[in-house]
C-alpha cells in the first residue's frame, strides 16, 4: 500500500467516525461539504457535477450545494465518503496523482477533520504519530508543493525539520527577507496550507517579514 492510500484510508476512517455534520477546518464546511468535494475532485474532474446515488443504487448528476444537501443524511454522506474512499477508476487522471499531490492532500483534510472543533477555545492540536518511512514521503511532497503554494508571497521561506533537515521552499522577491518555519514535516504540510492556527511549528523572522508571511499563511 502507497503513503496516499494509507492517507485516504485514515482520512475516511475520520470522516465515517464525525458524521455528516462535524467541524472541520475548512473554512464554513461541515464534514458533508469535506465528504463531496473529495468525491467530485476524483469523481467530477471538471469540478461542475457530483454523483449523488439514488434508489436501487441509481445515480444523478447534482451541484455541489445539492449535493451537500443530500448528505444532511446519514446513509447519502457514508456512501459518499465509501465511493471516494473505493478510489477513482485506473483510467482516470487523478489515479495517475499517487504522493506526488494526493499524499498532501489527504493529509492535510485528514488534519482538517482531526484538529477541528466547535469547543471555544478549541483543544490544543496534537500531531500523528507517522511512520518514519511516510514523513519522508511527506517531506519529498511539501518541498515539491510549497513553491507552487507560496509563489505569490514575497518573503522567503526556509522549511526546517526537528532533526535538522532543511530546504529553502520559497527565494525572497524585491529584497525582502527571509522566514524560517521549523516543526514535524505533517505541521509544514499544515502551515503551507494556511492551517498555521492549528500546526505546531515555530516561526521566526523579522516583524515586517512576519506580518507579510501571515498575509499569504495565516497562522492565527
Amino acid at each position: 500500500m502507497t503513503w496516499h492510500q494509507h492517507e485516504r484510508e485514515t482520512l475516511a476512517s475520520l470522516l465515517h467516525e464525525a458524521g455528516p455534520d462535524g467541524p472541520t477546518l475548512c473554512d464554513g464546511w461541515r464534514t458533508r461539504h469535506l465528504a463531496v468535494h473529495l468525491a467530485q475532485r476524483e469523481l467530477a474532474p471538471w469540478m461542475m457535477l457530483q454523483a449523488v446515488p439514488g434508489p436501487i443504487g441509481r445515480r444523478t448528476a447534482a451541484t455541489f450545494d445539492e449535493a451537500v444537501a443530500a448528505c444532511d443524511d446519514p446513509s447519502t454522506y457514508h456512501d459518499t465518503v465509501d465511493r471516494w474512499a473505493a478510489a477513482p477508476a485506473a483510467w482516470s487522471p487523478r489515479a495517475l496523482a499517487g504522493d506526488a499531490i494526493n499524499l498532501v492532500e489527504f493529509f492535510v483534510h485528514g488534519e482538517d477533520v482531526r484538529r477541528a472543533s466547535d469547543d471555544e477555545p478549541a483543544p490544543p492540536p496534537v500531531a500523528r504519530d507517522l511512520d518514519p518511512a511516510e514523513e519522508d514521503a511527506l517531506w519529498q511532497a511539501v518541498r515539491r508543493m510549497a513553491p507552487l503554494l507560496l509563489h505569490r508571497c514575497p518573503v522567503g521561506v526556509v522549511h526546517v525539520l526537528d532533526d535538522g533537515r532543511r530546504a529553502l521552499v520559497h527565494r525572497p522577491k524585491d529584497d525582502r527577507g527571509t522566514v524560517v518555519v521549523t516543526g514535524a514535516v505533517g505541521e509544514l504540510a499544515l502551515h503551507t496550507h494556511g492551517r498555521g492556527a492549528r500546526a505546531l511549528v515555530k516561526i521566526v523572522g523579522s516583524d515586517d517579514d512576519l506580518a507579510t508571511l501571515e498575509r499569504f499563511v495565516p497562522s492565527s
